[in-house]
C-alpha cells in the first residue's frame, strides 16, 4: 500500500533536525520499518509502501527524547 507521511512541522521550532521512526506491531514486539533523519529545509511529505499491519510512528530530537508518538492501522480495501 502507497502512504505518504506529512512530518509534522511545528516539533522542528527550534531544532536543526528530528528523527522519524516507524515501527511495525506484531502482538507484543516492535520491529522498526523505516527510519528518516529530517533536517531543516527537508521537511517535505514523505512516501512509503507499507503493508497492512499496526504501525507506530515516534519522532525523536537530536537527544533521543520521544517528541510525538502516533499509532495507526492500515487495511487491505480489497479484502
Amino acid at each position: 500500500m502507497d502512504w505518504t507521511i506529512q512530518p509534522n512541522l511545528e516539533l522542528m521550532k527550534g531544532r536543526k533536525k528530528i528523527y522519524l521512526k516507524v515501527f511495525d506491531i506484531y502482538g507484543p514486539n516492535k520491529t522498526i520499518s523505516y527510519f528518516k533523519l529530517i533536517k531543516k529545509g527537508e521537511e517535505g511529505e514523505i512516501r512509503l509502501k507499507l503493508c497492512p499491519n499496526d504501525y507506530v510512528m515516534e519522532y525523536y530530537d537530536e537527544e533521543e527524547k520521544l517528541l510525538e508518538e502516533r499509532s495507526l492501522g492500515l487495511v487491505d480495501s480489497r479484502l
